[in-house]
């Protein structure tokens, strides 16, 4: 994936893509909500811990690496979640 997202439409189809199972896209999407994202000086999505975990954990049952590694970072460190 790993596409610049350079428009507004463009954030919709990475949603579009993440909704529909697409594991890297949805490892994206919870990285712009863990982040936030801005393009051409517009905040086009707000931080927000409480979506990123539910994305990256959206991810990670659907086998993205990336994303289970970030997730047992939340899940060891207690970070969005309670720490196990």
């Amino acid at each position: 994936m790993n596409k610049q997202l350079t428009i507004y439409n463009d954030w919709i189809e990475l949603l579009e893509l993440a909704d529909n199972g697409v594991n890297t896209a949805q490892y994206e999407v919870a990285n712009n909500f863990d982040f936030g994202l801005v393009i051409k000086e517009n905040k086009i999505v707000e931080e927000n811990h409480t979506m990123a975990f539910k994305w990256y954990h959206k991810a990670c049952v659907n086998g993205n690496t990336d994303a289970i590694i970030r997730l047992a970072d939340f899940l060891s460190e207690g970070i969005y979640c309670k720490q196990i």
